[in-house]
């Protein structure tokens, strides 16, 4: 899911950009100047972003966040970014197995809010033309929760991908 207008690619003028999750490691590579912050609320995943970001050398523009992309004081009031990328947690927590792992359950299961909450929070710290890309399922239950959550925080979806 793409939220918001995009009105220019803007990668290189090393703008601030603010990235969820570490698994797209090309993004900060391909973006040359650019500069990322990434927010994971597992030490695990904290751990493994910081291990990358010196393995691709981009440690001078990398800032990893330990927190809850939603918790008040994660991203400052004041930051924007052209970019905010998300694959937040896919279900509620009543609507499959969860998982005895600690780090999958919460991947998969909704343990610290929904998609409507990831929406409100990157609609609040997203700069004027930019956009949110978000990985989420797109069958219909889903798509419905995600298009809500999108449309509440004042955002519009322009494309979809499946």
């Amino acid at each position: 899911m793409v939220w918001r207008e995009l009105v220019s690619n803007r990668a290189h003028r090393a703008r601030p950009w603010q990235r969820h999750w570490h698994d797209r490691d090309d993004l900060c590579v391909a973006a040359a100047g650019a500069r990322f912050v990434t927010v994971e609320a597992q030490p695990e995943s904290v751990a493994l972003a910081r291990k990358s970001a010196r393995y691709n050398g981009l440690t001078e523009r990398y800032e990893i966040r330990e927190g809850d992309f939603r918790e008040p004081g994660v991203l400052r009031d004041e930051e924007r970014f052209d970019l905010i990328t998300a694959s937040p947690p896919y279900f509620p927590p009543e609507s499959g197995v969860r998982s005895e792992h600690p780090q999958r359950l919460a991947c998969r299961f909704e343990l610290r809010g929904n998609v409507a909450d990831y929406c409100a929070v990157a609609a609040k710290h997203l700069a004027l033309g930019g956009f949110i890309a978000c990985v989420f399922p797109t069958e219909p239950a889903q798509l419905t929760r995600v298009e809500s959550g999108a449309k509440d925080a004042g955002s519009v979806i322009v494309r979809k991908r499946r």
